[in-house]
């Protein structure tokens, strides 16, 4: 490569990182919303925030011009979170990906609607499931903060584990219902 093509491919190669940087400051609060809402934990949630900048930036060549990169980010996020959930434990979760899923998608219209997502929402999510009962909450804290698989919950409480996944899709449930309510709520007032 002569002398006046690496220049150019290095001013490319800059542009390119600029551009990058640009749109993922702009968007990272949504991304890292997106996470935060499916992974409760927050050093998981932060150690797939960084996972998933990394695999932006390794494919940011892929990401078309004019498009919406916060939607291409949290789609490169649903993937991570999913991955993270395999890793976790390796029983089949067909239902809480089901779920997951759902969740995800309803996310992403509340998330649409918002200003600051990142602070209402988990303001929101933390009242929400401080109204949980202590059972249920000590359900998400087992599968979410604590990473046991559904038939290890199941052991502990005696159920079986079509019942933890059945319970689980309950809580989502209930937790989505109301941190809807709590957000309509806020623009009201």
């Amino acid at each position: 490569m002569t002398d006046r093509n690496q220049q150019n491919h290095d001013i490319t190669e800059a542009s390119k990182a600029s551009a990058y940087l640009r749109l993922f400051v702009t968007n990272q609060k949504r991304i890292q919303t997106y996470i935060l809402m499916l992974v409760p934990n927050h050093n998981d949630a932060d150690d797939i925030f960084q996972e998933v900048a990394t695999v932006m930036w390794s494919k940011f060549d892929q990401f078309k011009p004019g498009t919406n990169f916060a939607a291409w980010g949290i789609k490169i996020a649903h993937n991570c979170v999913r991955a993270h959930y395999r890793k976790q434990s390796k029983q089949s979760k067909i239902l809480e990906h089901d779920v997951l899923d759902i969740i995800a998608n309803r996310t992403g219209e509340l998330m649409d609607q918002q200003t600051d997502p990142q602070s209402r929402y988990v303001d929101a999510l933390r009242k929400c499931l401080g109204k949980l009962d202590t059972k249920d909450r000590k359900i998400v804290q087992m599968r979410y903060e604590q990473g046991l698989p559904p038939q290890q919950i199941a052991d502990r409480f005696s159920r079986n584990r079509m019942g933890i996944y059945r319970t689980l899709s309950r809580i989502h449930n209930v937790l989505v219902q109301c941190i809807r309510h709590r957000l309509v709520e806020e623009n009201i007032t």
